[in-house]
């Protein structure tokens, strides 16, 4: 049985506490993103795949951070990154996945979120969304206009 709003509002209230420090994308990326699916009752292992080996456009190899085909492929960094270079990055694994693979692109840096949501090939909708996560907070979602539609991980700010 899925879990209620409550529940989740719940989850991502201890997810944002926990995670509020974070910063390090070689040591935290990936207990990150476990938590972030946590948050929705999702178990990774079933859906996502971490430092999947693919070919970029160019030729040279490259490994997505997180990768849950037809609906998610994240790119990390570390806290204060440049995220118009991971979107990029991101972008350039696109090249030899198949169009039915094809996810919305999320990349982070512990506090900020931006997404990009791809129709087909051709990118139609950019999100950023910042997280100002502390543990004042009292509804994750709410307080930050971002919404998250587990499982298909729709992204949308108010």
């Amino acid at each position: 049985m899925g879990l209620n709003w409550n529940e989740i509002k719940s989850r991502g209230l201890l997810f944002s506490k926990t995670w509020a420090d974070a910063s390090n994308e070689d040591s935290e990326a990936k207990p990150f993103w476990i938590a972030f699916f946590e948050i929705f009752g999702i178990t990774y292992k079933s859906v996502a795949t971490f430092e999947l080996n693919v070919k970029k456009l160019g030729g040279s190899q490259g490994f997505v951070d997180l990768f849950w085909p037809g609906v998610l492929l994240v790119e990390h960094k570390s806290r204060g990154k440049n995220l118009d270079d991971a979107v990029d990055q991101a972008v350039g694994y696109l090249h030899n996945l198949p169009e039915r693979d094809l996810p919305q692109l999320v990349v982070c840096d512990f506090a900020r979120f931006r997404v990009r949501i791809l129709a087909t090939s051709a990118i139609f909708a950019v999100h950023s969304v910042q997280l100002r996560l502390t543990s004042s907070d009292t509804t994750f979602a709410d307080r930050h206009g971002l919404w998250f539609s587990a499982p298909s991980f729709v992204f949308a700010t108010l």
